[in-house]
């Protein structure tokens, strides 16, 4: 029997994979549970909802621990076999048929279509189907493209600032369950960083722990070693070994991290398996942990090596009455903060819950789910990889992220025999499945034992690109078809330090297929969790100056790294990993060679999150000399609970300089294969960096600031050329939410032109009300960018030369009004531009 704190249902339902012939649903239990998924068409209540139209085999939940059991059901439709494919916009709702030594049960048994109330530390839950006794549903994709409707979110912290904009699509959903109007999404792209393992509140990680050795039934070891290697052990991991707030000295030093937040690092695989069921369910919540064992001093019987492993703040906050109080007096407002914080978010889990339970989902990792920078360039991972907690982690991670997102992309990959995502599976449920008695033993890339076998699957161990789990995917609906890019585990590697990664590495061929479409599909979406393209001021300018900069200070303080500031272990984060330099833009052959595949198919719209603002940008592609360009549209959306800094935005809407360059200038280029064969007249000067570009294969050139007499031969023409812009939101100030509409101003007040005598008093009447709107927090300017915790809608309208792809951000309606709101809404045409080709622009 489970644990009497853990419900049978864990999480999910959790509609995953759904096509015309086959749909999934994604399930965790505390016990050994056959599973039968049944459908129905149209919407349906629990009690009366009649003969299904399909339903599932018996699946057997797979053991991962005493008391958590994973699964993805799978109807598969065979018009045959009396099942036919699912219609294209068609709604239908489902019901789990559970049985096991505690007899059966579904849905309504096990009360997830009611709503309950909040106790002993969980939240309200509440009815899966929105109703009491109503079954929750999905949307199948339509068979039109002007009826394709998809939601979009990343970047979900538990103590991020704001509320959790994934429970908007819930109010979104539940305006059109029956969806009448049209308006449910068929499909949501969660983008990245689903979970954040490095920045987890100290008040959450002891309910976590203690979560995750329930699940399992028991502790799991971890092994540790100081950093000069001197001693080493392996130790259950527990809060005695591993104290929560006291971790940063642990993943900086011995697992050599580069996060800059691991003072409670998720590191136990129970520790990421509870992660993502307090992120995906109400029903497993526990009180988080009071201040008392928060700020409490460290296990006195632990060994002298292990205590020195562990942030010592009692040092680096001395005095007071006790050890710890000047230490609490010094961090404990800001654990209070993080409690509101985490309290709001777990609040919101139940509706959370519920989008899942009632749209397609599908998922991609990015680096949080790891670890903060995880396989930023190859020092990094030369770096954390000589490590044993490292590679714990690391493991740890992959295998939560397998289970609880991966499998539920595409079931079959996992299901095909001696596949790698098989083997997966397998190995996991064998590592995990009965309780270890001593640390497992890490055999190098020899593949003898479980662990090196699962470090060659996940990439940990070995060069061998074939051995690994293939976590990217497609998913095809009747008319577009969406490829999901693996940004994370198939990089490439420029030399041994730190030359900025190619983000797919040479897996371009198999993640991206070549243009056009040639199955009657009209239209490419891929997800790729880093935009891949970005407003030119945050890519071009603060980004590299910030690396240059950080990298000239990490080559001085480098030797400073250990021992003398104790209060900041493994020395302080700097240049390209305090940049996070892993950009599309920071390796642009690599993005050009994207971009040259995405071309090939005319139109294509990419979803993004990773970097904390939303916006929305296009780019006319011109390949040789053809006047037609391919269009490719980035939406980025993010974040959904974990606001960009208030500084940069700040910065950014104050200096007219930078919006020039964020707005008024568009960025082109100009590319050849070979060298740029730009030629200049006699005695002309260019900076270096244009003569360094020039000299490169490919070559990437600037169109602007070249000296008069400056070309191109007429037999040389560039091999490509493109040109992006930055889109903003032209409706009519009236057409606006309150909070984004700029105050009026009286008649008498407004600037008339011709008037002179009516300036100096209207520019007042403007700085008063900036001033106003300024101290008053109304007048959010989100035309262009979102900095704000969002969530992006994003639907297809039109055909043929009309067709547009509509990016909706949803924000918080106002200060005191948490509810989120059409506030920015970008309308972009898919079809070609007819705006003249990007040229050289000589005599500027």
């Amino acid at each position: 029997m489970p644990g009497a704190t853990l419900p049978r249902v864990l999480a999910g339902p959790i509609v995953r994979r759904v096509e015309p012939n086959a749909c999934s649903v994604w399930l965790a239990t505390s016990e050994a549970t056959d599973v039968t998924l049944k459908l129905y068409a149209g919407t349906a209540m629990a009690a009366s909802a009649g003969a299904p139209v399909a339903s599932s085999q018996a699946t057997s939940l797979r053991r991962f621990g005493e008391h958590l059991y994973v699964g993805v059901i799978q109807v598969k439709l065979d018009a045959a076999a009396g099942s036919p494919p699912l219609t294209p916009g068609g709604l239908y709702s489902y019901d789990i048929a559970l049985s096991g030594s505690f007899g059966s049960s579904d849905l309504a048994g096990e009360g997830l279509l009611e709503d309950r109330p909040a106790a002993e530390g969980r939240p309200a839950q509440l009815a899966l189907g929105y109703v009491t006794g109503r079954l929750p549903s999905f949307v199948a994709a339509p068979a039109s493209i002007d009826r394709l409707r998809l939601a979009h979110a990343s970047c979900r912290k538990s103590h991020g600032k704001g509320p959790d904009a994934m429970a908007w699509l819930d109010d979104t959903i539940a305006d059109d369950y029956a969806n009448m109007a049209d308006k449910r999404p068929q499909q949501l792209f969660l983008t990245g960083d689903q979970i954040y393992a490095d920045d987890v509140p100290a008040c959450l990680l002891p309910m976590l722990n203690r979560l995750g050795s329930d699940l399992l039934g028991y502790e799991e070891f971890v092994t540790l070693h100081n950093a000069d290697g001197s001693w080493t052990a392996a130790l259950r991991g527990n809060l005695r070994h591993l104290p929560t707030y006291r971790r940063r000295k642990l993943i900086r030093e011995a697992a050599r991290m580069s996060t800059t937040d691991a003072d409670s690092h998720l590191i136990t695989f129970g520790e990421f398996a509870a992660m993502y069921l307090a992120a995906w369910s109400p029903r497993v919540w526990r009180e988080l942990a009071p201040s008392a064992e928060i700020f409490a001093a460290i296990d006195a019987s632990l060994a002298p090596e292990h205590k020195a492993m562990l942030m010592d703040w009692e040092a680096c906050y001395p005095g007071g009455s006790t050890p710890q109080e000047n230490w609490k007096k010094a961090r404990g407002e800001g654990i209070e903060k993080e409690r509101e914080r985490v309290i709001a978010w777990r609040d919101a889990v139940s509706k959370v819950a519920r989008v899942l339970a009632n749209v397609a989902t599908y998922m991609i990792w990015d680096d949080h789910e790891i670890t903060d920078d995880w396989n930023l360039n190859k020092r990094w991972r030369n770096r954390v990889l000589r490590t044993a907690l490292g590679k714990d982690i690391i493991r740890n991670g992959c295998m939560a992220y397998g289970l609880f997102q991966g499998w539920g992309n595409d079931p079959d990959a996992f299901a095909k025999a001696d596949s790698p995502n098989k083997k997966f599976i397998d190995e996991t449920a064998a590592l995990l499945g009965q309780p270890p008695t001593a640390a497992p033993a890490d055999t190098g890339a020899d593949e003898t034992s479980n662990l090196s076998r699962l470090n060659v699957l996940f990439g940990i161990a070995g060069e061998d690109a074939g051995k690994q789990v293939v976590w990217h995917y497609r998913v095809a609906g009747p008319r577009h078809l969406v490829i999901v890019l693996d940004t994370r585990t198939r990089r490439g590697f420029r030399g041994q330090g730190i030359a900025p990664a190619s983000l797919l590495g040479d897996s371009l061929g198999a993640q991206v297929p070549a243009g056009p479409l040639a199955d009657g599909r009209e239209l490419l979406i891929v997800v790729s969790p880093a935009p891949v393209l970005g407003p030119h001021i945050m890519e071009q300018y603060a980004a590299p100056i910030y690396e240059m900069v950080a990298d000239y200070k990490y080559g001085i303080e480098h030797l400073q790294r250990r021992g003398d500031k104790p209060c900041e272990p493994g020395g302080k984060v700097t240049g390209v990993e305090d940049a996070d330099a892993e950009s599309w833009g920071a390796n642009e052959p690599a993005r050009e060679e994207l971009l040259k595949r995405l071309a090939s198919h005319g139109k294509a719209i990419i979803l993004s999150g990773d970097v904390h603002y939303a916006c929305s940008l296009t780019l006319d592609f011109w390949t040789g000399i053809s006047p037609t360009p391919a269009r490719i549209v980035q939406l980025t959306s993010s974040a959904s609970r974990n606001s960009f800094s208030d500084l940069v935005e700040a910065v950014l809407r104050s200096n007219a300089l930078l919006q020039i360059y964020q707005t008024g200038i568009a960025p082109e280029r100009l590319a050849w294969n070979a060298k740029a064969p730009i030629t200049l007249p006699p005695g002309a000067k260019i900076s270096p960096g244009k003569r360094s570009r020039m000299r490169r294969s490919p070559a990437l050139i600037s169109t602007r600031g070249w000296p008069a007499g400056a070309g191109i031969p007429p037999d040389k023409q560039p091999d490509w050329r493109w040109r992006l812009k930055l889109v903003r939101d032209e409706r009519p100030e009236t057409s606006l939410p309150p909070d984004v509409q700029r105050p009026k101003l009286a008649a008498a007040q407004e600037l008339v032109p011709a008037n002179a005598a009516s300036h100096v008093a209207a520019y007042r009447a403007v700085a008063a009300r900036h001033q106003s709107t300024a101290l008053t927090q109304r007048f959010r300017q989100l035309r262009q960018m979102v900095f704000t915790t969002n969530i992006g809608l994003v639907t297809i309208i039109g055909s043929g030369p009309s067709l547009q792809v509509v990016h909706t951000l949803l924000s918080q309606e106002g200060e005191a009004l948490p509810n989120g709101v059409p506030n920015t809404v970008h309308a972009i045409p898919l079809t070609a531009t007819g705006d003249p080709a990007p040229v050289l622009q000589s005599g500027g």
